[in-house]
């Protein structure tokens, strides 16, 4: 689905929650798409420069509270030879998993609404702006001034873009509308003992 956003961020890795954590600090209003469900482990650790370790701290995350651990030297090594040279600056080596984490609730103690279980299957410009479309079942808010429904959402290519489409039916459809049909009165009247079609301007959000 879709929903209007003034700044999008696609992926909590640790680029995408320290992006989401600087706009929201400043003051806007972001959402951030992360498709783990949860903290999980990744096949790499994360090697911390001295520099980035105070990009961290301007976020109040300390490596060492994550369990950092401090890093003296580097060592490469080709086939059976091995040089080893102390690092010029401190650095530190971290869970990845400790990491992310750590950075998304520094996102969200700052005000970014974080939406996690969910992929953005697309994403093309639209009016000036951009369109993303997020894989199907979220829980979604349908409201107006005169009501509101929840629902779970689906994308298709059948309903046009800015367009809510319901079945008739749906538990709380008919508080949306102001009971006017969408059709015309002789084709409600081809078919009695059915639903007539009813449309009104609606407002969507994610259904936390």
């Amino acid at each position: 689905m879709t929903r209007g956003a003034p700044a999008l961020v696609i992926g909590g890795g640790i680029a995408g929650a320290a992006v989401a954590a600087h706009l929201a600090q400043a003051g806007h209003a972001v959402v951030l798409v992360e498709r783990s469900d949860g903290p999980h482990h990744k096949v790499c650790g994360e090697f911390v420069s001295g520099e980035a370790a105070l990009y961290l701290e301007d976020l109040g995350i300390e490596p060492a509270a994550l369990g950092a651990v401090r890093m003296r030297t580097v060592r490469l090594g080709a086939g059976r030879a091995v040089a080893t040279a102390p690092l010029p600056f401190p650095a530190f080596s971290v869970s990845r998993r400790r990491l992310d984490e750590a950075l998304l609730a520094a996102a969200a103690e700052r005000g970014a609404e974080i939406r996690r279980g969910r992929g953005v299957r697309s994403l093309a410009p639209c009016d000036g702006g951009w369109r993303a479309d997020l894989d199907d079942g979220d829980a979604i808010r349908i409201f107006n001034d005169r009501g509101a429904m929840d629902a779970r959402a689906q994308v298709t290519d059948r309903v046009p873009a800015g367009v809510v489409w319901m079945r008739d039916g749906w538990a709380g459809i008919n508080t949306l509308t102001n009971g006017g049909r969408a059709v015309p009165e002789a084709a409600a009247k081809a078919f009695p003992g059915g639903q007539a079609a009813y449309e009104a301007r609606v407002e969507v959000a994610f259904s936390s």
